[in-house]
């Protein structure tokens, strides 16, 4: 409880600062740490509406995800023993390392978040100790290291160069500083060919998954285009065929998935695309809202598949969802989610998918944009999929699931 209190005040606080700094260029706050006889190393925080708007729906997610997590491991363990306070710190943890990512303003500052969120998330997904959890912990975090690598070389390189703040990146050293970005963004991003490691991560605990997949590790990446797009516009032809690639393929393959979670992450994979593509056409601002309002409804979507797949014994096959007969505020919560999703009119997507797909529209018609409306259509197709499975049709497999409400009502 005292860490969701904390959460919700920080969501306060950074969106009324936010606010006040919007129509300003905010301030840095800068700290210098002894690092030899003859040098320091100084600690950049970035304080202006980006990062403020973005950490406050990281901080109002991270709270919601916190009281939920208590519930879910009271459920999981009976008791509240050391395995809760253990996750609940990673928990912390995982938050912290994001603060780092996003008030950043020295190369220092981010490599504490880059390499926070790629240790935690690996001990978030082995939580369970068992083998598939190690087996896909160890996918996650070996994918992540191929572009981390890039992130350790450039602090390496910077380090012996005496430079620490990102204000005197140039372009004598503008390549390279564009390949390292480019690299780890879409390794952590989940882009083709490095989107093996999202699916796989589905092994964590539910909470963990809804933190994860809608506002911390996978946007990670699409943050860092964000805040270094004005140096990345030289690279944006190499982001935009890896973008439409993976909104393409992980919408298709969302439409034929049986496991109901996983169909939730392809749709991730599918809207960090979207959102990929949107920023190397340009609409960056766009982009950037598309981002936050996506972690609202895919927070919310991850949370009531969990609660809904709780029902039904832990089970994630699709076949198995069919006609719910309780739980209406998670059916709700669900179905709004999707709707949002697809961008339907008036809903939470709809300010910022419709946006961006109007600018594309009328501004040029490409065979890129021809794409690009194909990945919108899977998604409209895998959310309609969602609610039709979930509420609509009758389930195949009436025993099990008739088994488990009989031993809910004893």
């Amino acid at each position: 409880m005292l860490f969701s209190f904390l959460f919700f005040f920080s969501f306060f606080l950074c969106s009324f600062l936010g606010v006040y700094f919007l129509n300003s260029n905010g301030f840095i706050f800068e700290l210098t740490i002894p690092f030899s006889l003859l040098s320091e190393m100084p600690l950049s925080f970035c304080v202006d509406y980006v990062s403020l708007f973005f950490f406050s729906g990281v901080s109002i997610i991270s709270g919601v995800v916190f009281l939920y997590s208590k519930f879910y491991m009271d459920e999981q363990f009976s008791v509240f023993n050391s395995m809760n306070y253990r996750f609940f710190y990673l928990l912390f943890l995982f938050v912290a390392s994001m603060f780092f990512l996003v008030f950043s303003s020295s190369w220092v500052v981010v490599m504490l978040g880059w390499d926070g969120l790629g240790l935690v998330s690996f001990l978030l997904v082995i939580f369970y100790n068992n083998s598939s959890s190690l087996d896909s912990g160890l996918i996650t975090v070996f994918t992540n290291r191929l572009g981390d690598c890039l992130f350790i070389l450039s602090f390496i390189f910077f380090f012996y160069g005496g430079f620490f703040s990102i204000d005197f990146l140039s372009s004598s050293i503008c390549f390279f500083f564009c390949l390292v970005i480019f690299f780890g963004c879409i390794t952590k991003s989940a882009q083709v060919p490095f989107s093996s490691w999202l699916p796989a991560a589905m092994a964590a605990p539910t909470p963990v998954s809804s933190l994860v997949h809608s506002s911390t590790l996978v946007t990670a990446g699409v943050y860092l285009l964000i805040r270094f797009n004005y140096l990345l516009s030289s690279i944006f032809y190499l982001l935009l065929p890896i973008s439409l690639l993976t909104m393409v393929l992980a919408g298709a393959c969302a439409v034929y998935e049986l496991d109901f979670k996983k169909v939730v992450a392809m749709s991730t994979l599918s809207q960090l695309g979207f959102m990929i593509f949107s920023i190397s056409c340009g609409y960056w601002l766009l982009g950037f809202l598309h981002m936050v309002f996506h972690a609202f409804f895919k927070s919310s979507l991850f949370l009531s598949t969990g609660n809904l797949m709780h029902y039904i014994g832990g089970n994630q096959d699709s076949r198995d969802f069919g006609s719910f007969g309780f739980s209406f505020s998670s059916k709700l919560i669900f179905s709004m989610s999707c709707l949002s999703l697809m961008g339907f009119p008036f809903s939470l997507g709809f300010y910022s998918k419709d946006s961006i797909i109007g600018d594309l529209l009328f501004s040029s018609f490409t065979f890129s944009s021809f794409v690009f409306f194909l990945g919108c259509c899977f998604t409209v197709a895998y959310s309609f999929r969602l609610i039709y499975m979930g509420f609509m049709m009758s389930p195949s497999f009436f025993s099990s699931t008739g088994f488990y409400y009989f031993t809910l009502s004893s």
